[in-house]
Formats: structure tokens, sequence, C-alpha cells
């Protein structure tokens, strides 16, 4: 029975990632939404440096992107939280910034789920624009059957990936030209890190927090 229905699931699933590749598609987003420009306002703890959080499926059980967006954003972080489904459209944007304004770096990724699948795809795309992304958190990305939601792309410095063995989570495996630090995460072991509620690990939410500060931090180039 625990078979049929993980192969139910699976199969839900990998139909749900296929639409991430798919193109926008956009889905109804709670809390800020698309255009990057509404953040402004936001109070700044350091004058560089952006972070985009992306939840997962219809924005339904990715709140603990909620709650480390709420998080970051008290600290006078400036962040965008979206759905998965506008990872293009993102990365569009912020490539086009980034040629005129570099204050945007360092980039900042964070993903849980289809989140975490559309954080990689996101990275990939703007290193096709030679944009760095300083660094890159997934929390239990989905198997798929296209190898690249599993590579990171060779313009992300630093990458971190919760993942569940168990189930459906995936490993991370650095792309060509990568030479960065890649850390993959199993937390099959963790109780309560299943793959709905590992985004809601107050460890793993803590410890995105402090590297995303840390990384802010650093001197501007």
């Amino acid at each position: 029975m625990r078979s049929k229905l993980k192969k139910l699931l699976a199969s839900v699933i990998v139909a749900a990632v296929a639409s991430v590749t798919a193109g926008p598609g956009y889905l109804p987003v709670v809390g800020p939404g698309p255009a990057m420009a509404q953040n402004a306002a936001a109070p700044q703890a350091t004058n560089h440096g952006y972070v985009i959080v992306l939840r997962g499926l219809m924005n339904i059980w990715s709140r603990g992107m909620d709650k480390i967006a709420k998080e970051l954003e008290a600290r006078g972080v400036r962040v965008h939280l979206d759905n998965h489904r506008h990872w293009k459209e993102l990365a569009l944007e912020l490539a086009k910034k980034y040629e005129t304004d570099k204050s945007v770096a360092p980039i900042v990724i964070i993903g849980h789920s289809l989140g975490a699948t559309a954080g990689v795809l996101m990275a990939d795309k703007l290193g096709q624009f030679r944009v760095p992304v300083r660094l890159l958190v997934t929390f239990d990305g989905l198997a798929h059957t296209e190898d690249t939601v599993s590579i990171v792309s060779y313009n992300v410095q630093e990458a971190l990936n919760f993942y569940n063995s168990k189930v459906l989570g995936i490993e991370l495996v650095p792309g060509r030209g990568f030479s960065g630090t890649l850390e993959n995460v199993d937390v099959q072991g963790v109780r309560g890190a299943g793959h709905l509620k590992v985004d809601k690990n107050p460890e793993f939410q803590a410890r995105t927090i402090s590297l995303v500060m840390q990384v802010l931090a650093e001197p501007s180039s």
C-alpha cells in the first residue's frame, strides 16, 4: 500500500515538475508579487544583495519559505517571495537589472520542493547571462527525468541542499565548470523532516538565515 501511495505521489509531482520547465503560466501569489521594485521601500541592513525565495506547488505547503523571508526582511534584507512558476521571469528581470546595477549582488536563491527545483533552474538561467549566484539553498527538490534540475551551474559560488533520500528528494551535483562549494544534507534520519515539513525545521531555517546574513556581511566587490 505504501509503495502504491509513493508511486502515485511521484507521478503527481513529476507532472507538476514538468510545468516548472514549461514556462510562465503564473499562479496567484500570496504575499509579495512578481515586481521586484515593490521591495524597494524595505529597510536596508546592507546597501547590496538580493534574496529570491521560491515556494512550491500552489503556495500551499511551503510556508517555511514565508518564515525565512519574513525573518530576513525583519533584518533589513531585500527579499522577494514568490511561487516557483515565476522563476524564469525573475531570472530574466534580475539579469537585466544586474547589467546596470551591481548592487543586486550578492544574489541568493532559496526554494522548497518545486521551488527548490526552480531555484536550480533559475541559477542556471542566470549563468547563461554570466550573472553570479553567491548562495543557493534548496529544501528537498524533486526527482525528475531531466538531469538539469540536479546540476548546480558554474556561476553558483556556494550551494546547500537539504534533501530526503528516503522519498523523492534529490542530491545536487556540480555542473561543468563549477568550482564553488556544494553540501548535500540528507535529512531522512531527522524526525519531522519529511518533504512537507523540511522547510519548517527550525534548525535548517536558522542555518539558512545565518548563511544569508554572512554572505551579505561580506565586502561588496
